[in-house]
């Protein structure tokens, strides 16, 4: 496993994955890693960086977007490339808009449906979990970091793998919307932060109260207003959009 080089803390900021991100690029040409080389683990670059592992996971997902990194299922994550080029960037507005939409409408069925399945089988270690991570939100230091994470607290609660496996690997990406949609919201409706603090617990309740259908709702009802916050218009955008509802009769 190859070795990175000491550096400072990275300073609390509204987009840690991001800044992050920027700093194991830069590392990784500062130390000369090669094609192939192996990045150390997840808990050693949260603890070297001074981040929660979640953040290190979000700036990972945004280096294998790049391919400055390709994640080994079992083995690790491993240098791709050295250099930026040939990285792919949006630039165009428009393109990016469009490419919001069609995030924000995959979360909308994607989550809505984890939020149901997360009510039927949650644990209390699953509810203490988001409890923490509503709280979290109140700071606005860790508000984008501890958004993030509950919704990936959502997933791991269904019990499903695949569930936290698919939000990881569009982590990069959800990791940016709701990082957008959170500097947003402080930015331009900062009336509204309590509200979308409100939104998540609403969620939380339903979970909490093991009511599928309600979950699933209040997740759909969040994910909507967010999207209406941002600007972008949703197709079909109501509670009962995307996936079809799971009728799974378990309860936890």
């Amino acid at each position: 496993m190859a070795t990175m080089s000491q550096t400072s803390f990275i300073a609390r900021a509204p987009r840690l994955g991001e800044d992050l991100a920027s700093t194991l690029r830069e590392a990784i040409l500062k130390d000369g890693l090669k094609e192939g080389d192996r990045l150390p683990t997840e808990k050693a670059l949260a603890e070297q960086y001074g981040v929660s592992r979640t953040v290190v996971r979000e700036a990972i997902a945004r280096l294998q977007t790049e391919g400055v990194v390709a994640a080994r299922q079992g083995s690790g994550v491993f240098v791709n490339r050295r250099n930026g080029h040939n990285v792919f960037r949006i630039h165009d507005n428009r393109v990016r808009h469009t490419q919001l939409q069609n995030c924000y409408e995959l979360r909308l069925g994607v989550e809505a449906a984890a939020a149901e399945l997360a009510a039927q089988r949650r644990t209390s270690d699953d509810i203490a979990a988001l409890e923490a991570l509503i709280v979290r939100m109140a700071d606005p230091a860790l508000r984008v970091a501890a958004d993030t994470e509950f919704h990936v607290a959502i997933a791991r609660a269904t019990k499903n793998e695949l569930y936290e496996s698919f939000v990881g690997f569009i982590g990069a990406e959800l990791s940016s919307v709701i990082g957008d949609a959170v500097v947003n919201t402080i930015t331009r409706h900062p009336d509204q932060v309590d509200q979308v603090i409100a939104e998540h617990g609403l969620v939380l309740k339903a979970i909490a109260a093991g009511d599928a259908a309600g979950a699933r709702e209040a997740m759909a009802g969040h994910i909507t207003a967010a999207a209406t916050r941002l600007s972008i218009g949703l197709r079909d955008a109501s509670p009962s959009a995307g996936a079809p509802s799971l009728q799974a009769k378990e309860t936890h």
